[in-house]
């Protein structure tokens, strides 16, 4: 899979395009081609014929849904929706509302949305220790939320960067 080049050998991919540019130690030149690669050398786990696993439906590997991985949109809307309600989803908003417009207030144009919650719940901790029952700001709603505020609050359009919702 080495080719003598100018400098010497030249890495190529399992496909045959080069690995020019690639980080020291690279394989393969996409995620594509490291996905297929993976594919190959697994092809006896995912085949029909392997032992079936007690979390496996009887389809197959490639109908597997795994508890654990993406929820579908609507759930993660509705439980937002139901927690922006709750008394500390208010509470959350209220103070994320704050730290933002006094960041824009002091002359920011943009600023992260987890570097405020995360502040947010360093201030928690420190304020009701490692054992409190009190609020716990969980970081699932960030994206939601900083939506929610550029939506609510006219001097916050923009402020913070997003991407299409996945869940």
């Amino acid at each position: 899979m080495n080719d003598q080049g100018a400098l010497g050998f030249v890495l190529r991919c399992r496909c045959g395009e080069p690995l020019v540019g690639r980080r020291a130690g690279a394989r393969f030149c996409s995620s594509k081609c490291r996905l297929d690669d993976w594919s190959v050398r697994h092809a006896a786990a995912l085949s029909h014929n392997a032992p079936q696993d007690p979390l496996t439906p009887a389809g197959g590997a490639e109908s597997v849904t795994l508890a654990c991985g993406p929820r579908k949109e609507r759930d993660v809307a509705q439980e937002f929706d139901g927690w922006i309600r709750s008394a500390d989803g208010v509470v959350a908003l209220g103070e994320l509302r704050r730290r933002a417009l006094d960041l824009r207030r002091a002359g920011w144009r943009h600023f992260s949305v987890d570097a405020l919650w995360h502040s947010m719940r360093f201030d928690a901790a420190v304020k009701v220790g490692p054992d409190a029952d009190g609020r716990k700001l969980n970081d699932r709603y960030t994206s939601r939320l900083a939506r929610l505020l550029m939506e609510r609050e006219p001097e916050l359009q923009g402020f913070f960067e997003t991407r299409k919702l996945r869940g």
